[in-house]
């Protein structure tokens, strides 16, 4: 019986340090940091072992270099549709569409933030170092196409701890998505859409009383258009009540 032939990985272009990313995005994801190999990783890549520690020093440098060019990316995309124009809830439903598209088409790269978390974050400071930026990178992101959005004045340490909890709503939806797949994605990310806006509905409404109801009529307004997401009803102090 004749040998299997052997698969010569798929050639790929740009440049050694373009290559030795992408071949550690898809490796990393798929195998987990630890149990991707420099000979392994390198043959992916089609290039040598020497052009990895050329260009990025060893396997610890490329994993960070990984997270900083993961992060960029996200980031880039994020800011670029929170700031597109529109009200509040146009500026949300572009971030929250690009987030989502960026997730189905390449889940590796959120993938590669949840190994490095995992195997990582404990005993790795750059790596910890890198997660610290791409957190603080998405806050202020975040933080200012709300602050774009609304241009009435908003408690500054409020706002930030909305957005502190909007990202974490944010984390945990994809997280459930690497756990369920696509299952009712549509109905989570209209709830979150939802939630977002009545956060920071809620928020322009304990606004100083000078901008509080110019603030929370603009979240309103923005919220109003789809009955899907948001309810028909404005905003306010009787609407965002608790029930009991």
């Amino acid at each position: 019986m004749s040998a299997l032939p052997v698969t010569e990985p798929t050639p790929r272009h740009g440049t050694t340090r373009e290559r030795l990313l992408e071949a550690a995005i898809e490796m990393f994801a798929e195998r987990g940091y630890a149990a991707t190999g420099v000979d392994a990783l390198c043959r992916k890549a089609g290039v040598a072992k020497t052009g990895l520690y050329w260009e990025f020093q060893n396997k610890v440098g490329l994993l960070n270099a990984v997270i900083d060019q993961v992060v960029a990316e996200w980031i880039d995309q994020i800011r670029d549709a929170a700031r597109g124009g529109g009200g509040a809830r146009d500026r949300l439903e572009a971030a929250l569409s690009t987030m989502r598209r960026r997730v189905q088409e390449r889940p590796e790269l959120f993938r590669v933030l949840l190994v490095v978390l995992a195997e990582r974050s404990q005993i790795d400071e750059e790596s910890r170092e890198a997660l610290r930026r791409f957190h603080a990178s998405a806050l202020n992101s975040l933080l200012a196409g709300i602050q774009e959005a609304l241009p009435s004045s908003l408690p500054l340490e409020a706002l930030k701890e909305t957005c502190e909890l909007i990202l974490a709503m944010i984390v945990g939806v994809f997280i459930r998505q690497q756990i369920y797949g696509e299952a009712d994605l549509d109905r989570i990310f209209a709830g979150m859409q939802s939630t977002i806006l009545r956060m920071i509905g809620e928020l322009a409404l304990r606004s100083p009383p000078a901008n509080s109801e110019t603030a929370g009529s603009e979240v309103a307004a923005s919220g109003a258009a789809s009955p899907s997401v948001v309810p028909d009803a404005p905003l306010s102090r009787e609407t965002l009540k608790p029930t009991s």
